[in-house]
């Protein structure tokens, strides 16, 4: 199916705020980037039912290399340490391949479990040390950037 004109470029700007319905948002979402030669491996590997009971929708722009994995299972008896092990498992293979793995929404229980932000760049340190320098009194949004910054 070729879409243009009008609809593509509502196709597309539906893409770029997914998931934008808050009453029909998938119950966790992941957005992963990687090369564009890697990127179907990561998603591959990521839909292969390795969290919860179905594989995720996945949305995928292999040419930029990025895409989100979608659930929208209700994750209210699985167990949020292995769901977060199991999205750690995401993150990590996505890191492999020259790539990342976010988590933009997934069930609170879980968050706990796992940084959002996946492994921590090796950046760290500047990034620490900016934040030292224009927040000294940690206000603005503590722990909720990069490795707790």
């Amino acid at each position: 199916m070729i879409v243009s004109g009008k609809d593509a470029v509502k196709l597309v700007e539906n893409l770029t705020d997914l998931p934008a319905d808050p009453v029909s948002a998938a119950t966790m979402c992941v957005r992963v980037n990687a090369p564009p030669s890697a990127l179907d491996e990561v998603l591959a590997f990521s839909g292969s039912g390795l969290v919860g009971d179905a594989p995720p929708a996945v949305v995928a722009d292999v040419g930029f290399g990025g895409g989100r994995l979608l659930w929208w299972d209700d994750f209210g008896n699985a167990d949020p340490v292995q769901t977060a092990k199991e999205l750690r498992e995401i993150q990590s293979t996505a890191a492999s391949l020259g790539g990342d793995a976010v988590l933009e929404r997934c069930p609170t229980p879980v968050k706990q479990y796992i940084d959002a932000w996946g492994s921590q760049r090796s950046g760290m340190n500047i990034m620490r040390r900016i934040k030292q320098q224009f927040d000294p009194e940690n206000v603005l949004n503590p722990g909720r950037f990069i490795g707790g910054l």
